[in-house]
């Protein structure tokens, strides 16, 4: 599962930083028209130097190429942290307990019928 728009940079701390000095790509906010642009060529590109492109990134997650485990960056840790907690709601049935303020924006915002859940990594 990789949300937009933060994910180039969550992404590029594992391909380009190797898990290591993430903090600086934090500061480099995803939510600016350009920047997000920058930052997904940035991607592409960096992902080219190693011969492979943006449609090879599931396969690389799959295959733990891409730790996820290994991103430490607190905008990653929020949102980890708040699809575990949605995956335990849905594990236990329990749509009465509180959710937390970004499952709430997730689940306000309208889907296409046409949209389908992907299966979630294993550690989930």
């Amino acid at each position: 599962m990789l949300p937009c728009p933060a994910s180039e940079v969550w992404l590029l701390c594992a391909v380009q930083e190797k898990y290591q000095s993430c903090d600086k790509l934090e500061t480099e906010s995803p939510h600016s028209g350009n920047i997000r642009d920058h930052l997904k060529k940035r991607l592409k590109n960096c992902l080219a130097a190693q011969n492979k492109d943006i449609l090879d990134l599931p396969k690389l997650i799959q295959n733990k190429e891409i730790d996820c485990l290994k991103i430490k960056m607190p905008s990653y840790n929020d949102f980890s942290n708040s699809l575990q907690n949605a995956v335990k709601i849905c594990a236990q049935g329990c749509w009465c307990m509180p959710l937390p303020a970004s499952i709430k924006r997730a689940c306000s915002t309208p889907r296409p019928p046409s949209a389908r859940p992907f299966p979630l990594p294993r550690h989930f």
